[in-house]
């Protein structure tokens, strides 16, 4: 029986991680599985992927695929950027802004459209960027780059497919505590990476 328990259980399972490791190199899995891994482990960047899913769903229509699939796209384009050799300045206090503002923006009960919309590509360039040039030399890039694309996409999946199932099941107010709850973690989370 589905009641409102179990659903936020199932949803609160799925959204945890159950390793996080933070970047430590993960082993010797080659370019793949480091990729696959990368996103997963990073807590960091577990928060940012299911806040940008969240976002996505509290806006609804099509943005419940449109606001993700634009932070991914943004990843690659900041992952080309640090292939490149190109330098972007603060790159972590970046990440923890963006996931700081994600959680804000999450905490309210009105959501500013554009404001989302402009802000999520640049939460995927720091994000993008990060994941390439944390990579060691000695990563395949490409396999890598598969890996990281996959990951995301399945952790983005899962996020936004808890929340439609949620809405399906005419749980707004469920929803909407979700994502309150959420944004609060994720701004805490995002205060801990600045000053900690």
């Amino acid at each position: 029986m589905l009641t409102k328990k179990n659903v936020l259980m199932a949803i609160f399972a799925a959204a945890v991680p159950t390793v996080a490791m933070a970047h430590p190199g993960h082993g010797t899995g080659g370019g793949f599985v480091h990729g696959v891994l990368h996103p997963l482990t990073g807590l960091d960047h577990v928060l940012v992927i299911i806040a940008v899913a969240l976002l996505s769903i509290r806006l609804g229509g099509h943005r419940f695929w449109t606001i993700p699939a634009a932070f991914i796209g943004c990843c690659a384009v900041g992952g080309m950027i640090a292939f490149a050799g190109i330098t972007l300045p603060m790159i972590e206090p970046m990440i923890a802004a963006s996931l700081l503002v994600a959680g804000v923006l999450l905490v309210r009960r009105q959501q500013e459209k554009p404001l989302v919309v402009a802000l999520v590509p640049l939460f995927g360039i720091f994000q993008g960027y990060a994941h390439v040039a944390e990579t060691g030399s000695a990563i395949s890039l490409a396999p890598y780059a598969v890996g990281l694309l996959i990951a995301s996409l399945l952790l983005t999946a899962i996020t936004v497919g808890c929340g439609l199932l949620i809405e399906r099941l005419q749980f707004k107010e469920l929803l909407s505590t979700v994502c309150r709850v959420a944004g609060t973690g994720f701004a805490a989370a995002a205060i801990l990476m600045l000053f900690v």
